[in-house]
């Protein structure tokens, strides 16, 4: 019974000691990460701050929270035949 429980243990520490490695990285990617990093956040916050504050042009809470709560309105094409109309002509092509 204690070989079964070691089996997976065994299996998963290899997994977890190469995921959980460090090692030293070359100067330029972490440099090239931190501008990444740095143009990834300003675009969130541009974004959000938009969103939220209305910074930016942006809508602010109050015009984003009433366009999504807005109900969904469908408008039909105005057509000569209504729906039960359109179904049952659909019906006496197909027989």
């Amino acid at each position: 019974m204690n070989a079964r429980n070691s089996t997976p243990l065994v299996k998963v520490r290899p997994l977890l000691s190469a995921l959980l490695k460090t090692s030293p990285s070359n100067p330029a990617t972490d440099v090239a990460l931190v501008v990444v990093r740095i143009v990834l956040a300003w675009i969130f916050t541009y974004y959000g701050a938009g969103k939220l504050f209305g910074l930016f042009n942006g809508p602010g809470i109050h015009r984003t929270a009433s366009s999504s709560l807005r109900p969904l309105t469908f408008i039909p094409e105005s057509s000569s035949l209504s729906l039960e109309e359109s179904l049952s002509s659909e019906g006496r092509s197909r027989s």
